[in-house]
């Protein structure tokens, strides 16, 4: 009876045993996975909240037409190619200069002269576009410096960027780098009995530098301080207005000017409590009498919150340094779209940009600006790659898209701006860009609201 019960329990614990038997030693199943979080980003958002890679300015590598002191490169008819420094080019021949000997080539051997821009001059034009206070590209620039050979300008743009920021690590790392490099090339010269850099260049004629910095010194129309302040009359937010100062004689003669308007008042005592008005509730009156005459004497002190935006997150976040660089819109080829590439910090380049894109047309007529629906704004979608675009940027040599996709951080900015500004759109009395070829003003007439 005692074996018969053992036998009956071995039976009852036999498949418990068994199984446990078979899951020991093994992982724990994995839990299944179920909807992400509320907090947990999905790969979408992560992509749109990853910072938008700092780029340096596109800047033409090779010149249109050389000039004495080019490196160059003959292209022969037979596909020979004969590298030197250029020296002159007339109907009969090309005239370059190979290890120190000078060699005429007749020009109808020649296919074409490829020019390349002096490393020195992409440089003065790539830093002219860069803000002062932007370490981040002043970084890129010193490491295109360095690679280039340029190691003198790579040291003094990381002394200027180490006296913005002492503490920037990344900067200490590549002075230490350059000073190395440094080192090692004079070492290398005084070695070689070579003489010290100091040497200065061969210098040219006048004719020749004035054609060799044409995309330097070439400077597209840009806003006086008067009309700056004008536009910024015309963007005041109201319930956000920066500080304003309206001349008490400006005062006056808005009561004077629109005595008969009932929100102006009459009394004595009526005039006296509105000269004691704050500056943002006197302009608001000249708002709603549209005393347009007298908006260019309020003097606006600071940039209105759209402009702030436009400032930061466009123009010189992408636009200056993509759109508006010399090989784009920022050149003397830069067709009807001109924009200011330099200091792009600057009211001027600023307030340019800004008035320039909002009133610009493409040739089918299209604003640039979506007020209805940001995101599908040309200025945005010719940023994008041509494959993504509702509106592909054409084909033009050395263009590279400002943003990864729609969801770039600089993009939503800067629908977000086209948001943010006042509606309806005012209309900024200034004839600018200045009137084309034939008289004609260069942007079309807005409606006036303001």
């Amino acid at each position: 009876m005692g074996t018969d019960r053992w036998v009956n329990l071995a039976w009852i614990w036999l498949p418990g045993l068994l199984a446990a038997a078979v899951t020991f030693g093994q992982a724990e199943p994995p839990v299944p996975a179920g909807p992400p979080t509320p907090d947990a980003p999905t790969p979408e958002a992560q992509e749109s909240e990853r910072p938008e890679p700092a780029t340096l300015p596109q800047v033409p590598e090779r010149r249109a037409q050389p000039v004495p002191g080019d490196e160059v490169v003959l292209i022969m008819r037979d596909g020979q190619r004969i590298s030197g420094i250029f020296v002159a080019q007339t109907p009969e021949l090309v005239a370059i200069r190979v290890g120190g000997v000078e060699a005429r080539v007749p020009a109808s051997d020649v296919e074409r002269v490829v020019a390349k821009m002096p490393l020195h001059e992409r440089y003065r034009q790539m830093r002219a576009m860069i803000d002062d206070g932007d370490a981040e590209r002043l970084l890129l620039v010193a490491e295109w410096l360095r690679t280039n050979g340029l190691l003198d300008e790579a040291a003094a743009e990381l002394d200027f960027v180490l006296k913005l920021e002492p503490s920037n690590g990344e900067a200490a790392r590549l002075r230490d780098l350059v000073e190395k490099q440094r080192a090692l090339r004079d070492r290398q010269r005084e070695l070689s009995g070579l003489p010290p850099r100091t040497a200065r260049p061969a210098q040219r004629t006048p004719s020749s530098i004035d054609e060799d910095r044409r995309d330097e010194l070439w400077e597209p129309p840009t806003l006086t301080s008067e009309q700056i302040n004008l536009v910024r009359v015309y963007e005041v937010d109201l319930a956000d207005s920066p500080r304003l100062v309206i001349p008490r004689e400006t005062v006056e003669r808005l009561l004077t000017r629109y005595a008969s308007n009932p929100l102006i008042p009459t009394s004595r005592e009526g005039r006296a409590q509105f000269h004691r008005l704050p500056p943002e509730e006197i302009l608001s009156v000249m708002f709603r009498v549209q005393a347009r005459d007298l908006y260019g004497e309020v003097q606006v002190l600071a940039n209105p919150p759209s402009v702030r935006q436009f400032k930061d997150n466009v123009n010189r976040g992408w636009l200056a340094t993509s759109c508006a660089s010399t090989a784009c819109h920022g050149g003397p080829d830069a067709g009807a779209l001109q924009l200011v590439g330099r200091r792009p910090s600057s009211d001027a380049s600023v307030y340019s940009n800004f008035l320039t894109i909002e009133r610009h047309r493409l040739p089918s007529g299209e604003p640039l600006l979506n007020f209805d629906d940001p995101e599908r704004s040309p200025l945005l979608q010719m940023g994008l790659p041509r494959q993504d675009a509702l509106f592909p940027h054409p084909d033009v040599k050395g263009w590279t898209p400002a943003f990864r996709n729609a969801r770039a951080k600089r993009f939503q900015q800067t629908a977000e701006w086209i948001r943010s500004l006042y509606q309806p759109r005012p209309e900024h009395p200034i004839a600018f860009p200045p009137a084309g070829p034939e008289g004609a003003p260069a942007g079309p007439q807005e409606r006036i609201v303001r």
